[in-house]
């Protein structure tokens, strides 16, 4: 079967992203390689609690995670930079022991957003311009990364190859 350019498949281990990469493995004659690098943020003592929940029981430490402040963290969780360092150092180490090669990262809406943002070379600062990147579920980010560290932009949020499948 024909790989279509792709030689490498991370995913997160959290089941919902597992689920996509098997099918996306079959599809391409590739086994998943899992990573908790590639998991969501960690929100800590929020973990399986509902908005309210969370707004109800930890007033506090839910008010400072509405704020989106890059550095603040929930009571056991991870910052939004946190998170950002964890999958640029994978990404980084990804890189480097598949120079040459394509690979296809199945992670989550924000830790997908934190690395996208980390490529653009967009700082997060709680002083500067806040930035979204709109992250759809399947849809395909791609990048190019060249010799010397540059990258280049090849698509962003694309959806076409689900046409027809909704």
């Amino acid at each position: 079967m024909q790989r279509r350019g792709v030689d490498v498949l991370y995913s997160s281990d959290l089941p919902r992203a597992l689920q996509t990469a098997e099918l996306i493995g079959r599809e391409l004659a590739l086994a998943p390689q899992l990573s908790p690098a590639l998991r969501e943020r960690s929100v800590g003592i929020f973990t399986g609690l509902s908005f309210d929940e969370a707004r109800e029981q930890y007033p506090e430490a839910y008010g400072v995670l509405l704020r989106r402040e890059p550095d603040a963290a929930p009571p056991e969780g991870e910052s939004y930079l946190d998170c950002q360092a964890r999958v640029a150092e994978f990404l980084g180490h990804a890189l480097t022991e598949h120079a040459g090669q394509r690979i296809l990262l199945v992670s989550h809406h924000l830790t997908l957003h934190l690395v996208v943002m980390h490529i653009l070379g967009m700082p997060l600062t709680a002083a500067g311009p806040k930035v979204y990147v709109q992250i759809h579920n399947c849809a395909l980010h791609r990048f190019e990364r060249y010799d010397d560290g540059n990258w280049q932009l090849l698509a962003l949020n694309d959806t076409t190859h689900l046409t027809g499948l909704l």
